[in-house]
């Protein structure tokens, strides 16, 4: 059987599950906002999930190896579909703060099943292939997933339920699967103030990426209904900004490789900030514009992360990279807590497009960051090769591990 036939039902089902997650993300504030929940209760909701993604990154590797890789993955599907369906069939705050803080930690179960999965049936000769494939189509999932909220609306309890089909879909071609699943390692721990001093851009860019996209992903739809948009123009937005992100891996990372990623970054920041501060004068010129400048975030945004793991990777050729993945995953986590906490508040009481002017000045603080870095910190001899990469699990890390060799370039 070809590696192809090994890992296609697997990445079936997490195409499934994440085309109704990813739509979910951004049905409950949508929803939330026509509920007239406060701003700053969604983003305490919304945020729920981040506190929830960190705490089962450490719970989940107990999990599988009491039961396994299959029924781990089927209870989290399982338990996923489940709380979809309670927040379609209850609209009380506090239910709804326990859900998300629930689909948090299943959704960080499943993506290390996945990821131990992909990691284990794949092969040195294309795991590089095979980890970007898989990061684009988790990207491309989410954002093609907006569009489920469109047919009968955010707060339709049918919507709720369309999506809790898709994440019980899931299950199906996992369940079945004939690939062996992998047997489940011990994870070795890391000193993570000694990885925060010796990589401090990397650590803050982390950092700042968690805030960013969770933030605008938890509390752009909050935007859009205080704008009054339609689930149409919604769903647009956040799909230009997650499929732009897709987009972009790649070619920002191959330019990544033969530039200092340091000013990689600094040139993340400035475009990002660009783009979210144009972003709602550009409402003003039509809403293409603002789609335009959605998707320009995404290129940014998500590029953010994958850029700090290479550079990472860069002063710490030789680091446990599980170690430094769980540093890196932790800092993520962080900021994802923070981003929507502060995103409500700042919505429900400054003005909607503050959102905007709180992302850019995430960016422009990060910018200040690697200008200082730049100019007191010579570049790294080591040049580790760009691996796409998503704030998902630890496992991907481990597969950079082996494929992060140093590339063709030289001193820069």
């Amino acid at each position: 059987m070809s590696v192809l036939a090994r890992i296609a039902s697997i990445l079936v089902g997490i195409t499934a599950i994440l085309l109704g997650v990813g739509a979910l993300n951004t049905a409950l504030p949508t929803a939330a906002a026509e509920a007239h929940f406060r701003g700053a209760l969604i983003g305490a909701i919304m945020s729920a999930y981040f506190v929830g993604f960190v705490l089962g990154a450490r719970w989940a590797p107990q999990l599988i190896a009491r039961v396994g890789y299959v029924r781990a993955f089927a209870a989290w599907c399982a338990l996923v579909a489940a709380v979809i369906l309670l927040h379609g069939l209850f609209q009380e705050p506090a239910l709804w703060l326990f859900l998300r803080l629930a689909c948090g930690i299943c959704m960080a179960g499943l993506y290390m099943a996945v990821e131990s999965w992909l990691n284990h049936l794949s092969t040195n000769e294309i795991r590089g292939r095979l980890f970007g494939f898989y990061m684009t189509l988790t990207l491309v999932a989410v954002g093609s997933g907006q569009w489920l909220i469109v047919p009968f609306g955010p707060q339709d309890p049918r919507t709720f339920t369309l999506l809790a089909l898709f994440v019980a879909l899931g299950i199906v071609p996992v369940a079945l699967t004939q690939s062996a699943a992998p047997t489940p390692q011990p994870h070795s721990a890391g000193d993570r103030v000694a990885i925060h001093r010796e990589v401090p851009l990397g650590a803050s860019a982390a950092l700042v990426s968690g805030v960013i996209n969770s933030a605008f992903v938890a509390i752009a739809p909050l935007y859009g209904a205080r704008m009054h948009f339609t689930p149409v123009e919604i769903a647009a937005s956040i799909s230009a900004a997650v499929i732009g992100g897709a987009v972009a891996q790649i070619p920002l990372g191959r330019l990544s490789d033969l530039v200092d990623r340091r000013r990689v970054i600094l040139a993340i920041c400035v475009v990002g900030v660009a783009s979210v501060v144009a972003a709602p004068f550009a409402l003003g010129a039509g809403f293409g514009f603002f789609v335009a400048a959605s998707a320009v975030y995404g290129v940014c945004s998500y590029a953010l992360y994958s850029t700090a793991a290479s550079h990472v990777n860069d002063l710490l050729p030789h680091a446990n990279k599980l170690a430094v993945a769980r540093f890196l995953l932790l800092a993520n986590g962080i900021g994802a807590v923070l981003g929507p906490l502060v995103g409500g508040w700042l919505v429900e009481n400054v003005t909607p497009t503050s959102l905007f002017f709180f992302i850019g000045f995430c960016f422009f603080g990060l910018a200040v960051h690697a200008i200082q870095v730049l100019t007191t910190v010579p570049p790294s001899d080591h040049r580790a090769r760009f691996v796409p990469i998503t704030r998902t699990s630890e496992v991907a890390f481990e597969a950079m591990e082996e494929l992060a060799e140093p590339s063709d370039t030289t001193k820069l």
